[in-house]
């Protein structure tokens, strides 16, 4: 019987925690950074920096640890 990697439920979780705060401070920073015509643009470029920061660290922590290897 395989054991429970616990691990893996913890990288998840800190990936979301931090790519949500990325998000947050990408929404409060980004308004002043982008010309007028991408304003507009705020929101979804805050999420799509989220999304990519949370499955970058989730790989970053998976192939740096070797999770996953028997």
């Amino acid at each position: 019987m395989r054991r429970n990697n616990w691990k893996k439920y913890i990288i998840i979780l800190i990936a979301f925690i931090v790519g949500l705060v990325a998000n947050l401070a990408a929404r409060a920073i980004l308004p002043r950074l982008l010309p007028a015509g991408l304003q507009a643009w705020t929101g979804l470029l805050a999420t799509l920096l989220e999304i990519v920061i949370s499955v970058g660290i989730i790989l970053i922590i998976i192939f740096t640890n070797h999770i996953g290897e028997d």
